[in-house]
């Protein structure tokens, strides 16, 4: 069976194959942190935190972090990074403002009509 891109990837097993990436951007945001809090913690410039977020960082060694299950604005979050699509985009898509959008990525208004945006748009998307 071939295996699945990112884009491919199912709603049901976005946790099982988060990337490295991807683990330390929602470690970071669960502490409330910036890239720059992010980079003084691990000792490193902005710019390899930016790199390590997006897996580009091939040497970038930092702690195997646990994070254990992504609450649902997360996964919102993963969905969006891992189709590539700004906020500015999603905004014109969802049809809201980006300040509602980052609220709901953040986890301080409730996202699940975003959230089954994106189901409906992965589960398009792999069909």
């Amino acid at each position: 069976m071939e295996s699945k891109t990112k884009q491919q990837r199912t709603t049901r097993d976005i946790e099982s194959t988060l990337t490295s990436g991807e683990i330390l951007l929602i470690w970071r945001r669960r502490k409330g942190w910036n890239q720059i809090d992010s980079a003084n913690y691990h000792g490193v410039s902005i710019f390899r935190i930016k790199l390590a977020e997006y897996d580009k960082a091939k040497d970038f060694k930092y702690r195997n972090f646990k994070i254990g299950q992504l609450s649902p604005h997360e996964k919102c979050l993963i969905y969006r990074k891992r189709n590539g699509i700004t906020q500015t985009e999603l905004c014109k898509m969802f049809g809201c403002s980006r300040e509602w959008l980052r609220l709901q990525e953040s986890g301080v208004v409730s996202c699940s009509k975003l959230l089954a945006f994106w189901e409906n748009y992965v589960s398009n998307r792999t069909k």
